[in-house]
């Protein structure tokens, strides 16, 4: 019995070394299974403290891309992602051209914000320090659109910092944008079901928006073209000032796809 047990011993050891021999002097290799990497996930940050050493602040960035953008939406989520962080680190718009993203390309601009910090910081007598936290990331694919997540905390001085956050999501066929109208076939329709839950969500009574503090075009609701794909159903978020005064804060709510299946173009509830 430990005869047989010391060959089965041996051959599990054979293998997990990667090799087996076919005869005598003779070693037959097993290849190995090399999983090429598709997308770069990275975080880079800088620091900053107060000229009397008591305060210190974090400028943080975290990124996801496509290493090789070899379809339409994979360009087009790479782009959005370059856009995105260059404006939020340099306040101005990226110029209308393909940028190729590598580690170089979010290092640059995190040290194009921390250089802006510094100066603002030297300069002004009374001035705190800046804070910059910066997550862009690829949400879950479906096989028909994916998601990207783009969000921004920042402190550039004043009563309070300002936090932004966008979902994207694009057509991997076209590689475009979709908009609620992409999603829904009346908006109309579709408006007057997200509005009763947004007023669930939120707990507010059946008064007119501008008599609530809200700032809804024409007093009416509407969705807005940030939103997310779940489980259960589209969730939406409102950023601050979007619809109402800094009070109101961050607004995030969801419409079931049991209210709303009968309008969606894309069935999504699979």
């Amino acid at each position: 019995m430990r005869k047989y047990l010391f060959f089965f011993l041996l051959g599990i050891l054979g293998l997990n070394s990667c090799f087996f021999r076919k005869s005598k002097g003779e070693i037959l290799t097993v290849p190995e299974i090399i999983v090429e990497k598709t997308m770069r996930d990275s975080t880079i940050s800088r620091m900053m403290i107060s000229q009397n050493s008591a305060d210190t602040s974090v400028l943080s960035l975290h990124y996801q891309y496509y290493l090789k953008a070899d379809s339409i939406w994979k360009d087009s989520v790479n782009q959005t992602i370059a856009h995105f962080v260059f404006l939020s680190s340099n306040f101005e718009d990226l110029e209308k051209k393909e940028v190729k993203l590598s580690n170089q390309f979010f290092v640059s601009c995190l040290d194009s914000f921390h250089k802006q910090a510094l100066q603002d910081y030297s300069d002004a007598e009374y001035s705190s320090l800046w804070a910059y936290d910066v997550d862009c990331r690829v949400l879950e694919q479906d096989e028909n659109f994916i998601t990207l997540s783009n969000f921004i905390y920042t402190f550039t001085g004043g009563a309070h910092g300002n936090t932004y956050q966008q979902y994207i999501s694009f057509d991997k066929k076209t590689g475009k944008e979709l908009k609620l109208s992409d999603i829904v076939s009346n908006l109309d329709e579709f408006n007057e079901i997200a509005e009763k839950e947004f007023r669930i969500a939120l707990e507010l009574g059946s008064e007119n928006f501008e008599d609530l503090g809200f700032w809804f075009e024409n007093n009416k609701f509407s969705c807005n073209d940030n939103f997310y794909f779940t489980e259960n159903g589209i969730n939406f978020l409102f950023n601050t000032y979007e619809i109402g005064p800094y009070a109101v804060g961050q607004v995030e709510f969801s419409v079931p796809y049991t209210l709303s299946k009968h309008l969606l173009k894309i069935d999504l509830t699979k």
